[in-house]
């Protein structure tokens, strides 16, 4: 019997951006696992961008091996009101393998995207992101909040993301409950976003 090679090793899960001031042009390289372990994140580096002015954000896919739909809906956020009017940025995508193409189209994200190429600019500069801490509670009340904006897309699975979303928003409410019944000190999840 022969000894086989080991499997390779995956790819470190991470986030890294690159920005190129000149094409005002910021580039997140999505590496391994798009999961909800980095929607939370995602989310965070949003925000950085919508402050910094960036007209073109570019989410460069190619060594994301998995993305899941907590991941996509937060996708779907970053690229509402995108397009480059109204200070939104323009959202592009790279280098995504066919399994993530098909899970974006099936969630109704991919139309609000951009295909780009995947050539990053001479004079970017790169630095990774840390990755942001949620508790399980505000990360149910994620999962729950960009899973409803993914079934209001209207993709095909729009009524099994909606079951989640009710599914995931319900969690969120008993973890807050327990939370504030350990902890009556502290201060309680944000509430929903009016809808």
């Amino acid at each position: 019997m022969t000894a086989s090679a080991p499997p390779p090793a995956a790819a470190p899960e991470a986030l890294l951006v690159s920005t190129c001031a000149s094409s005002s042009l910021a580039v997140i390289r999505v590496t391994g696992r798009a999961d909800l372990n980095h929607a939370g994140t995602l989310r965070a580096l949003r925000e950085v961008l919508l402050q910094g002015g960036w007209k073109r954000v570019r989410f460069d896919l190619e060594d994301c091996n998995y993305m899941d739909s907590a991941f996509a809906g937060v996708l779907a956020r970053f690229a509402r009101g995108s397009g480059g009017e109204s200070g939104h940025p323009k959202i592009e995508f790279s280098g995504a393998s066919e399994g993530i193409y098909d899970l974006l189209d099936a969630l109704a994200v991919l139309p609000q995207l951009h295909l780009a190429p995947p050539e990053l600019p001479a004079d970017a500069e790169s630095r990774p992101v840390d990755k942001v801490k949620l508790s399980k509670g505000e990360l149910a009340r994620l999962c729950a909040d960009v899973h409803h904006e993914l079934a209001d897309l209207g993709g095909r699975q729009s009524g099994s993301l909606r079951t989640a979303a009710e599914f995931l928003k319900a969690e969120a409410d008993r973890l807050a409950a327990a939370a504030a019944e350990a902890d009556p000190g502290r201060a309680p999840l944000p509430p929903d976003p009016p809808r």
